[in-house]
């Protein structure tokens, strides 16, 4: 994620060279706004050829990848934004083995 926002930087401050910018780390490339936040994830999945994902399966996988991590419930709960044990709960997919 850190080299993510570190790209975004590097491509803020180049539009700022060229007399543009934006002071989002999501823009377009000539330094606008995304307008519709749903096309352009549907875009970028189409793009990394997994169509049909949602944003919000990332919240899930966050919570599983912390817990495999072995960060403490506490911590993934504030980070996730979950305000109760029993919807942490729900997020939290124990690993089975087959």
């Amino acid at each position: 994620m850190a080299a993510i926002i570190e790209r975004r930087s590097a491509a803020r401050a180049a539009l700022a060279v060229k007399g543009a910018g934006s002071d989002r780390v999501f823009f377009r490339d000539d330094g606008s706004p995304v307008q519709d936040f749903k096309k352009a994830w549907a875009r970028a999945c189409k793009a990394a050829g997994v169509v049909g994902r949602l944003f919000h399966d990332l919240r899930r996988s966050g919570i599983r990848n912390m817990t495999r991590a072995g960060v403490s419930r506490k911590v993934a709960t504030t980070i996730s934004g979950h305000r109760t044990e029993a919807i942490y709960a729900r997020y939290d997919i124990p690993t089975t083995t087959t």
